[in-house]
């Protein structure tokens, strides 16, 4: 049994490997910094766009009643 053992021979694949290609963009998407925080997004080049997507967030949380404004009762303080 121990020679059958030592006489095992292993193959490599003989198959190519083929280097993905996530196209020329993939590059200019990982070296974006996105802001840290809205003051920050806001003052941005992209600002049109972080404005846009915070409304569509916003209408979102209504539309589907996440959440709803009440009066702050007396003598509360908002957080945030």
């Amino acid at each position: 049994l121990e020679n059958e053992e030592n006489d095992l021979v292993l193959r490599r694949s003989k198959r190519a490997r083929v280097q993905k290609d996530f196209g020329p963009d993939f590059y200019g998407f990982n070296i974006e910094n996105d802001p840290l925080s809205l003051k920050e997004a806001f003052s941005s080049p992209d600002a049109i766009f972080w404005k846009e997507a915070v409304n569509d967030e916003m209408e979102s949380l209504v539309s589907n009643k996440i959440w709803k404004l009440v009066d702050l009762p007396p003598g509360c303080k908002t957080i945030g």
